[in-house]
């Protein structure tokens, strides 16, 4: 009803208004119309009256001359006299054509007969003085001035004037009651017009006061959804977390046990809970990848891989496995000429791993193929095509367009006898389109389906390629001298890294919670920490922070979190830690990741030294003034670089940055250690740039250290 008042009352009270509004206008034009009527035909009566006057002035001069001309014989000219009785003929005429009305015709006539008369009688009188000379004449002038033309032709005079007074007064009548309409009209159009644009400026007032309720209530909606996803992610987070800390237990004990002598019974008891830990993990990483998606949370990676290596990956991964339940797995790579590209290597295992384990799900025999092509390519760009074909139970057409919908399976039949969550599918397009690619699919129920998969990736140059540090190690393959520090809070997931570092001989200590972790950190050296983030009273974001501003420590801290949401690594690098592992752990990354920043540590210098002694020339004093002088201007920059980013003053982060990038190159330092300079340098946008802030301050203070060690050594 309110939608029918709104957008059909208004227009219909519109027209209305218009209407009314024209029919005023359009009176008072004819108002006005007659009022210039009236107006010109009063100007014609007060014409018409003049002439009255007119013709009795020019009867008397006519009479003026007649009389002259008798009295000084002759002296006046019958060309005046001539001439005056054409201007009377011409009066007279003029009288007659615009008489006001019928009603004084007769008075009309009577005029001209006098007026004939009176020419008549002054023409007779001149004839008679030509004729009988002046005595005569004058007689005559003395006779017809005892007669009573000039008074009949004054009273018909006075007649007609009198019926032109009262003609003139009507029309003066008409004059004063057009101009009293055409102003009532022209004020009834006002009166309107402001009426309307009261209504007009109500109405508009109304609707402002409307859409500022409404935008009142979206703001109060807009919050409540704030809050509501706030408390999603935080629900999310909380879920993630409370799964996954057991999830880590069950898993990495399990590992352990698989390493111990088992019969075959508890053997095959020991695999059937570690598949379920392990699927288990699986849906919670579905569950949290479709949340993250929802929230735009996703982001993707753009880093240098070796292509060659992840599809060797996902034959290891998938081959023997494929080939155990019989069924032939062929794999064709027709992109050998690319291997190093950029793009995200994890995302874009993860695409393949979904679409071969739904392959291998529901193929029971046959074949599957895994293929890679590369369908355009243009200089350093190229599109890879990614083929997974299966000759499994194939997709109906009529399920089609459901397999890639949220927890759609295509048939009801395929939960029940081969079970999941209906995610992955979903998951790997909004992946795909992410990376501005496409997916298509061709199946037949029964005959198999084709999964064909177009990326766009840039390749990169084979300087990319990362060489690793070798170092002496012991048979585990890591230094048994190098001390951890693990912060934990938690019993099993303690108990855990407890057993795997003391596998491997590592030193380490065990801190409860955060107050004690910053209290072993400043009183023992320690090579890497391990911390976990959520723990009680102190968290590891807090813990992460005092250990790089309070206590200055650059020690490489990597972080232990069931909380897999995707910002957590950017929340964890912005903290100062230099990794991210997520629960539950895997034996294997935990001591890539020891091995990683230990072995960095060890090996890894900033400054290149042969750098400076060529640059010095052998020079030692030179050399030493010039770590000097690192040491004094460094510090200097970086807090003209921290106040301008605190000011948001672009123009002066980039130019500050640009000195720095000068400065930390007078000591050798490769452009990969400067990397977050080169961005704040190059940045359009220098509004969200913490964590470029904190790894420029850490890597400052690093070469300070190294500066100072040099110095000491020299």
């Amino acid at each position: 009803m309110k939608k029918l008042n709104t957008h059909v009352l208004l227009p219909i009270l519109f027209v209305l208004a218009l209407g009314v509004i024209l029919f005023f206008q359009f009176k008072s034009y004819q108002s006005v119309k007659q009022l210039i009527s009236s107006n010109e035909e009063l100007m014609n009566e007060i014409n018409y009256k003049n002439k009255f006057q007119l013709l009795q002035t020019q009867l008397a001069t006519f009479d003026k001359l007649v009389r002259e001309a008798v009295i000084t014989k002759g002296a006046v000219e019958d060309q005046e006299i001539k001439h005056e009785i054409k201007l009377i003929d011409s009066t007279i005429s003029f009288i007659d054509d615009n008489l006001p009305n019928e009603d004084v015709s007769e008075l009309s006539d009577m005029l001209d007969s006098l007026v004939d008369v009176k020419i008549d009688n002054g023409i007779d009188i001149l004839n008679e003085y030509v004729d009988k000379g002046k005595q005569m004449a004058e007689l005559m002038v003395y006779d017809h001035n005892k007669s009573n033309t000039n008074e009949l032709i004054i009273k018909t005079i006075k007649d007609l004037e009198k019926l032109s007074e009262q003609k003139v007064g009507t029309r003066v009548s008409e004059i004063d009651r057009n101009e009293k309409n055409a102003m009532w009209s022209n004020i009834m159009i006002a009166i309107g017009a402001i009426l309307f644009l009261i209504f007009v400026m109500t109405y508009i007032f109304y609707k402002i006061k409307q859409q500022q309720r409404l935008i009142h209530a979206l703001n109060i909606s807009k919050d409540k959804e704030k809050k509501s996803a706030k408390i999603k992610d935080e629900f999310l987070a909380n879920m993630s977390h409370e799964i996954r800390t057991p999830l880590n237990g069950i898993i990495g004990f399990i590992s352990l046990l698989e390493r111990e002598v088992l019969n075959e019974k508890a053997s095959r008891l020991v695999s059937t809970i570690k598949a379920s830990g392990t699927h288990l993990l699986d849906i919670v990483n579905e569950i949290l990848d479709i949340a993250k998606i929802e929230e735009g949370m996703i982001r993707i990676e753009h880093s240098v891989f070796n292509l060659n290596q992840l599809l060797a990956f996902m034959e290891y991964s998938f081959g023997d496995r494929i080939r155990e339940k019989g069924i032939q797995f062929q794999i064709n790579y027709h992109a050998t000429d690319i291997h190093l590209i950029e793009g995200d290597e994890y995302r874009l295992t993860q695409i393949l791993n979904n679409l071969l384990s739904n392959a291998l799900k529901f193929t029971s025999g046959g074949s599957i193929l895994f293929e890679v092509n590369c369908k355009q390519r243009r200089d350093k760009t190229c599109m890879l095509e990614f083929i997974v074909a299966d000759t499994g139970i194939g997709i109906a057409n009529d399920q089609m367009s459901k397999i890639f919908e949220r927890f759609e399976q295509g048939d009801t039949h395929i939960t029940r006898n081969y079970g999941g969550t209906g995610l992955g599918l979903s998951i790997v397009k909004n992946l795909i389109e992410l990376q501005q690619g496409s997916i298509e699919v061709k199946s037949e129920p029964g005959q198999g389906s084709r999964f064909i998969v177009l990326l766009p990736y840039s390749i990169a140059d084979q300087l990319y390629e990362e060489t690793t540090v070798n170092l002496p190690a012991n048979e585990h393959g890591l230094k048994a001298s190098k001390h951890i520090l693990v912060v934990e809070d938690n019993m099993i997931n303690q108990l855990l890294l407890e057993y795997w570092l003391n596998e491997r001989n590592m030193p380490f200590l065990m801190a409860q919670h955060g107050r004690e972790a910053l209290s072993l950190a400043a009183t023992h050296s320690f090579d890497l920490i391990l911390l976990d983030i959520q723990m009680p009273g102190m968290d590891g974001y807090e813990v992460a922070y005092k250990l790089r501003n309070e206590l200055h420590l650059t020690i490489p801290v990597i972080a232990m979190t069931a909380n897999a949401m995707s910002n957590e690594k950017e929340k964890c690098l912005a903290a100062g830690m230099n990794d991210y592992l997520a629960k539950p752990i895997i034996e294997s990354e935990l001591f890539e990741f020891i091995e990683k920043y230990t072995a960095r540590s060890a090996a890894h210098t900033i400054i290149d030294r042969q750098y400076i002694d060529q640059l010095s020339n052998g020079n030692l004093q030179f050399k030493k003034e010039l770590l000097q002088q690192f040491m004094i201007q460094a510090p200097q920059e970086l807090d003209q670089l921290k106040e301008a980013y605190q000011k948001q003053d672009a123009s002066q982060i980039k130019s500050t940055a640009h000195s720095m990038k000068t400065t930390f190159g007078y000591l050798g330092i490769e452009a990969q250690e400067m990397k977050e300079l080169v961005e704040m340098e190059q940045a359009n946008d220098v509004s969200d740039m913490h964590v470029q802030m904190n790894a420029i301050e850490i890597l400052c203070k690093k070469v300070l250290e190294e500066c100072g060690m040099i110095l000491s050594a020299e």
